[in-house]
């Protein structure tokens, strides 16, 4: 009897693994015939942007008009507004060029490719933060289940780039966790270059935990943030403009429709109807300047949203200075996925791949936020699978993921077991 229990654990283990296995793969061919089907309509303006910067113009500003190269065409490039869909910073549109080089469906490939190996290579750093036994068979089904949610399919039909940004938090924390501070500073500086608004939440916890890191942080982040400027010398210059420009959209009113455009039937051998086309087509803005927006609230500024974001990130480091390294680290990713509310900004679905940080350590940590946000996949399920009647039914996972976010801010919620760490 001694002996077959040994031999039965691990059979259910390797049953139980196989089962998560297949869950995952009918996920990744559910997210192939999203990609090879439709347009990836964010991602187009990602690699046409890195095309117009590689050939020296301002990508965040550019119109394509017919007659022009057909490798730079957006279809949804609105010649309406001053502003091109173009939104990432330069760094990413660097990082986008070698796949740029490629016709726009094998592009299309790649990047669900990298968007999976992202998904993967998170979970696994969150996973080797976890304890040995049910915590990690847990994280293995919390990922697994992600990636079937509406803000999963929505990421991959959009071809966002959240899910890369999840992945370097994930490798800071890590790096951050083993001393590594070196190397730390380096991830710090790209992911600032990535994703600016992260200097608010690097200055406090480098300063307070982790001065070592700061000289890497330095030179990465100029590095990275020079590196762009070899294509065009303004291109930093251009995207503060077009920030300023969708800022503007975004405060004081809808985007203005588009005049009627003549377009090839086909671009890099896509039919025009299928690169504009997306399938995942349940999506709402949850961003506070929307909200306002939607109670009559317009040509709001911008500065009363970001000092709020930059006074909260700041009180809260500053309230939670005395406590250990496990609680910053939470409160750090957990303000990084709290921010996007603040931006002027569209926030869509495809943003809350950004809580899967949230929820390992909230797994690791045992606190009790993790089962509230934790309903928020059984919602996101069913939003996938159902077109929701009234818009207000799209925020219902976000919603769930935002206070169990916010409850994992709290003392009461996370002195008991991790305040102390």
């Amino acid at each position: 009897m001694s002996d077959s229990t040994p031999t039965r654990s691990v059979r259910f283990r390797l049953l139980a693994a196989l089962a998560l296995a297949g869950v995952l793969a009918a996920s990744f061919c559910e997210d192939w015939q999203l990609v090879t089907t439709g347009g990836s309509i964010d991602y187009r303006n990602r690699i046409t942007g890195a095309r117009v910067m590689a050939q020296g113009m301002d990508p965040f500003h550019y119109k394509w008009r017919s007659g022009g190269p057909e490798e730079l065409c957006d279809p949804f490039n609105n010649l309406a507004m001053k502003v091109s869909l173009t939104t990432v910073t330069p760094t990413a549109l660097l990082l986008m060029l070698p796949i740029a080089e490629l016709s726009y469906r094998d592009a299309q490939v790649v990047w669900l490719v990298i968007e999976w190996l992202c998904l993967l290579g998170s979970g696994a750093l969150w996973w080797r933060l976890l304890e040995p036994g049910w915590k990690r068979w847990a994280w293995a089904a919390l990922i697994v289940g992600f990636s079937h949610t509406l803000a999963w399919k929505h990421h991959v039909d959009r071809g966002q780039i959240y899910i890369l940004l999840g992945l370097l938090v994930a490798l800071w924390v890590t790096l951050v966790r083993e001393r590594r501070s070196g190397w730390a500073g380096v991830v710090a500086g790209l992911l600032l270059c990535l994703r600016p608004p992260v200097l608010l939440l690097l200055v406090p916890f480098i300063w307070m935990r982790d001065r070592a890191q700061w000289r890497a942080a330095v030179v990465s982040t100029c590095v990275f943030a020079l590196l762009p400027l070899a294509f065009r010398g303004s291109i930093w210059t251009d995207y503060l403009s077009g920030m300023k420009g969708w800022s503007e959209l975004q405060r004081h009113g809808d985007k203005p429709r588009p005049p009627a455009q003549k377009y090839p039937a086909t671009v890099e051998g896509i039919e025009i109807d299928k690169l504009a086309l997306h399938h995942v087509r349940q999506y709402a803005d949850s961003s506070i300047i929307r909200i306002l927006k939607g109670q009559g609230v317009v040509d709001f500024p911008e500065w009363p949203l970001g000092l709020a974001l930059a006074a909260g990130i700041g009180g809260w480091f500053w309230w939670r200075r005395n406590a250990g390294e496990t609680t910053l680290l939470v409160g750090f990713v957990v303000w990084f996925f709290l921010t996007d509310w603040f931006l002027p900004a569209y926030r869509n679905p495809y943003n809350d791949v950004l809580v899967l940080g949230v929820l390992a350590l909230a797994l690791q940590t045992g606190r009790r936020a993790f089962w509230l946000a934790l309903f928020g996949l059984p919602a996101g399920w069913l939003l996938y699978q159902i077109m929701p009647t009234a818009r207000w039914q799209i925020f219902i996972p976000t919603v769930l993921l935002l206070t169990g976010a916010i409850g994992l801010l709290l003392p009461k919620l996370t002195d008991r077991k991790a305040g102390r760490a």
